[in-house]
């Protein structure tokens, strides 16, 4: 029932606007000094069900793929219980119609044959506020009363709508600042790298250096670079997690595993640059070393080397676009520091050379 559809003659009194405005204020003094969003969330299902005096608060957020809901955080009833609940966007339920019609609704003496979620959660009067940040939906704040009927009003419906705006707009504000934060922290570690790998004068420390470098850049557990030696390509260099991680890689990069490995670096090698596949933990050498997901090959070459850089899938999800731009950066510095190693090495060379022939 959307909000003004209901005629209440008597409820609980009316949190004051005065109150209200304290809040809203303490949500946003909370969000600028730097509260993480987990936390900021649990803040507002414990500090508005307390300012509603409602039985339970709780926030739901979309799932990556949008057509279901996943329960993040409550306060109150049966909190623990909802917390990691799935609700199909689709499915008849008083949140999922503010998600569809985009705006609050509340809905008092609830019918647990039309709401079985809501009777589930023992709710006798039902709230739901949508949270829209730059016109996309983003998840929803819902409250419920387990003994009153004709518990919610107008009134609350519409500071809840404004509670929800106000969280949404805190969370991409600090989306925001993460983001800012964390293009700050690659830069850094990018003019880092150049730095570091032009100090390394020998190509095998410029390799190492350029997989322990991109393993913390992208924080994944695995990369390895691969060069050809002579007419095949062989394992280089490996950067994982920790030192028994990394003898692990070594120990199980046998002619299988190897094989895989220096196709994959032949195929980017011969496409000018990088490639991807998807790779199954299930039928690869490394097993459990590493997650199922999508493996980037950057190439390189200089006038002595051509390699890849093997970037391995991570635990929290898929390269974006930007970090497979870094892979070419970080490969392409390496690139230059490799061939500025090789060229320091024949100089080397020949002034031994020279010396033979003057002793």
């Amino acid at each position: 029932m959307e909000s003004g559809e209901t005629t209440v003659l008597e409820g609980p009194e009316q949190p004051s606007d005065e109150a209200f405005q304290r809040l809203l204020l303490r949500f946003s003094t909370a969000a600028s000094q730097g509260i993480q969003k987990a936390s900021l969330i649990r803040l507002f299902c414990q500090t508005s069900r307390r300012f509603f005096k409602a039985d339970g608060a709780y926030f739901w957020q979309f799932s990556s793929n949008r057509d279901e809901l996943v329960g993040a955080e409550a306060d109150g009833l049966m909190a623990d219980r909802f917390r990691g609940t799935r609700l199909n966007a689709s499915q008849n339920s008083v949140v999922a119609e503010a998600v569809r019609r985009r705006k609050t609704v509340y809905v008092n003496h609830i019918d647990s044959t039309s709401y079985p979620m809501a009777a589930e959660f023992q709710a006798k009067s039902l709230m739901a506020a949508p949270l829209i940040v730059a016109k996309e939906m983003v998840g929803a704040a819902v409250f419920l009363h387990s003994s009153d009927p004709v518990f919610f009003t107008d009134d609350l419906a519409a500071k809840a709508t404004i509670l929800a705006g106000q969280l949404g707009s805190l969370l991409e504000a600090s989306r925001l600042a993460q983001v800012s934060l964390e293009e700050h922290r690659r830069t850094q570690i990018l003019a880092e790298v150049a730095q570091a790998l032009h100090s390394v004068p020998d190509a095998t420390g410029v390799v190492e250096g350029i997989a322990d470098r991109l393993r913390v850049l992208l924080g994944t557990p695995l990369v390895c670079i691969l060069l050809r030696q002579g007419g095949a390509f062989g394992l280089q260099a490996v950067a994982a997690d920790s030192p028994q991680a990394a003898a692990s890689v070594w120990a199980r990069h046998d002619r299988k595993g190897l094989h895989f490995a220096a196709d994959l670096a032949a195929r980017a090698v011969a496409a000018g640059g990088p490639v991807s596949v998807t790779l199954d933990p299930a039928t690869h050498s490394l097993g459990e070393l590493v997650p199922g997901g999508v493996l980037i090959a950057a190439p390189f070459r200089t006038s002595e080397t051509q390699g890849a850089v093997l970037v391995y899938p991570r635990p929290q999800g898929a390269f974006s676009e930007d970090e497979k731009s870094l892979i070419s950066t970080v490969t392409g510095f390496g690139a230059v520091a490799i061939a500025n190693a090789e060229l320091y090495s024949r100089a080397r060379a020949q002034a031994r050379e020279l010396h033979q022939l003057l002793d």
